[in-house]
């Protein structure tokens, strides 16, 4: 063979290589060469071309409905698991190593080193397989195949299933892979936290490599679309080629998102190897993202969770739209087109509606849910009638259990942002609670005193008086007490000064009652005032609020009456009153005393005026009238006389 034609042969031989790299696959997607998952794959100069025909495989033939339906682990060896639809329930006994996982219509678990398929809808067994070796990690399905990732001593493995349980494909890997997804008869499988590799299921072909911008374990078909993330999802469109620049279809939750429910929209595939669940379920976050247009969550919201509570929030600002109170925590919540399902740990599924948080529907499982998946993906779930926000937010700040004070402060937050009078009223029941935790009757004691509106419903609630014989307590009188003080309620002073006279009257409130009624007296109420004072200036000692009680109504004393500076001077000097009062009154007199210029004028003439008055000065200088002139002229004369003197000597 001539050196051209050596050259010739391997030219050709080198085309041929490539053509069988790229073969395989259907005729309108583009293989790519390279190991699964390696860099060689994503630098393929097809890699580009073949990231165009999956998007566009992706977009003409949307993904395959999922079921809507539930999958709780009931035992140590036991599923239960819900139809939404039909609200029919069925039951599934087999050894458990890991959480099962609902995906498409069929329901994956693993346990006693095998994989079972069951439909979701009916638990019926698909069918089982020991071929898959190694730790379950995620699993996807179109209802068709099955895709499972698995974590073995040797490294990484996908593994893809048929409908009869026959393996389709497989790949290995050191690459950590995660939970994959299934559509239009591709299998999108996330690596490294960072990349989503595709490959066409009946080929194996190899096709493309994504890098989305964002933290990736999960790929989750919802609504007939794809997506593909973590904490925020990205959507495979023509818009995921702008990943790199920040141009995907990016569904995130707000920035303002409250320290309450967790910061994900979905968890970490590790966290499913427990099949008990913990409070990263109780505190989940979820929403559906939009499936077309713009980047967004269905209905505009997200949803949060917080053990028993379950709230709604606006999807851009996370301002809080509603909250549900359960009797148990929740174990899982998962969003829908038009609201939430919950299912809770006495194996309560709840549907709730999007816009105020109506329980539309319940089912029960029949037992305690240890832990839950749920799919809502063609589930209606409607509307139904709630109680207003602040009823609903009443509700869940006055249920006493200390794990649930900061999600509670942040209900009253957002209650204390509402400027009605209904919110007020809310509030001051819930400072007045009994079940309310004490973290929760500070927050709302903090948020009653800024109120500028409810002057009716504090100045009922300030005429109920402790009395242990008709069981009654002593409302939460401090801060209405400043609320009403900045409203300049005249109506208020009657009732807090009884509150004030009370010595039932909590610490908490002595000073803020006092320094309001200080404020809002007027003269009818100084007897009631110099009462107060009489009642503990001599057993005030020590107790620094009372000192400063008795000082503000002291204040209020000389503010209103002529002659209140002489009775709190008499305070002063009374043996009785104790040092600390007599000190702080001392002070209070010092600062408040009249200044000599600010004397009154009585209308006496002691003529001392008149005596500045005769005093006529026509001149800056104290010597009388034309006195320097005529000095001037004597002078003139002087020197005149000399000079004469002096021509008189030289003649």
């Amino acid at each position: 063979m001539t050196g051209r034609s050596f050259v010739l042969g391997l030219l050709v031989g080198s085309l041929g290589l490539a053509g069988l790299a790229c073969a395989g696959a259907s005729s309108d997607l583009v293989a790519v060469g390279g190991p699964a998952f390696s860099q060689e794959a994503i630098n393929d100069d097809a890699n580009q071309k073949a990231q165009v025909s999956v998007l566009d495989r992706l977009q003409k033939q949307p993904a395959a409905p999922g079921a809507d339906a539930v999958v709780a682990v009931t035992g140590t060896a036991e599923l239960t698991g819900l139809d939404l639809a039909s609200g029919k329930t069925w039951s599934y006994k087999h050894p458990l190593d890991h959480r099962p996982q609902l995906t498409g219509t069929v329901v994956v678990g693993t346990g006693n080193g095998e994989l079972f398929v069951l439909d979701a809808k009916t638990g019926a067994e698909k069918w089982k397989s020991s071929k898959a070796k190694g730790k379950l990690v995620g699993a996807g399905s179109d209802g068709k195949y099955v895709a499972v990732t698995l974590k073995a001593d040797n490294g990484h493995k996908l593994v893809v299933f048929g409908p009869d349980g026959s393996v389709k494909m497989e790949k290995a890997t050191d690459q950590p892979l995660t939970s994959p997804g299934i559509s239009a008869g591709l299998v999108l499988v996330p690596w490294k936290n960072l990349y989503v590799s595709a490959f066409e299921i009946e080929t194996g072909a190899q096709l493309a490599t994504f890098i989305t911008d964002t933290e990736t374990t999960h790929v989750v078909t919802w609504g007939g679309a794809v997506f593909a993330g973590q904490g925020r999802l990205v959507r495979f469109d023509k818009d995921l080629l702008k990943a790199k620049q920040g141009g995907s279809q990016l569904a995130a939750p707000p920035k303002e998102l409250p320290n309450v429910s967790r910061r994900d929209l979905l968890v970490g595939p590790d966290h499913d190897e427990r099949t008990t669940a913990d409070a990263i379920d109780s505190t989940g976050l979820t929403g559906r993202p939009l499936t077309s247009g713009p980047a967004g969550f269905e209905s505009g919201k997200i949803y949060g969770g917080y053990y028993p509570f379950v709230f709604g929030m606006d999807a851009k600002t996370a301002k809080l739209s509603w909250v549900h109170t359960g009797k148990d925590d929740f174990v899982a919540i998962h969003a829908g087109k038009d609201g939430v399902v919950g299912v809770d740990k006495a194996g309560t599924v709840k549907l709730l509606a999007a816009g105020n948080g109506a329980l539309v529907k319940s089912f029960p499982l029949g037992k305690p849910a240890l832990s839950a998946d749920i799919l809502a993906d063609t589930l209606a779930i409607g509307s139904g009638s709630s109680a207003p926000l602040p009823e609903q937010i009443k509700e869940a700040t006055t249920l006493k259990d200390d794990r649930l004070s900061t999600a509670q402060v942040w209900f009253l937050d957002t209650a204390a942002a509402v400027p009605d009078e209904a919110t007020t009223e809310v509030l001051l029941q819930v400072a007045d609670s009994e079940r309310a935790a004490p973290a929760i009757k500070e927050a709302s004691r903090k948020a009653i005193a800024l109120r500028t509106n409810g002057a009716a419903a504090m100045i009922t609630l300030l005429g109920r008086h402790a009395n242990f014989l008709k069981g009654t307590r002593t409302p939460p009188v401090g801060p209405m007490a400043k609320a009403l003080a900045v409203m300049k309620e005249k109506k208020a002073v009657q009732p807090l000064i009884e509150q004030l006279l009370d010595p039932a009257l909590p610490q908490i409130d002595l000073q803020d009652t006092a320094e309001s009624v200080a404020v809002l007296a007027e003269k009818e109420h100084l007897p009631q005032l110099q009462r107060f004072v009489n009642m503990y200036r001599g057993s005030a000692t020590g107790n620094i609020r009372l000192v400063d009680s008795i000082a503000a109504i002291a204040a209020a004393i000389i503010r209103i009456d002529d002659k209140g500076r002489d009775f709190v001077v008499a305070v002063t000097k009374d043996a009785f009153t104790d040092a600390d009062v007599k000190l702080t009154l001392e002070k209070l007199l010092a600062a408040s005393a009249p200044k000599k210029d600010d004397k009154k004028d009585d209308g006496k003439d002691d003529g001392k005026d008149d005596k500045k008055k005769k005093k006529k000065v026509t001149d800056d200088d104290p010597t009388p009238p034309g006195y320097k002139k005529k000095k001037a002229e004597e002078g003139k004369k002087k020197d005149e006389k000399k000079e004469e003197k002096k021509e008189e000597k030289k003649d």
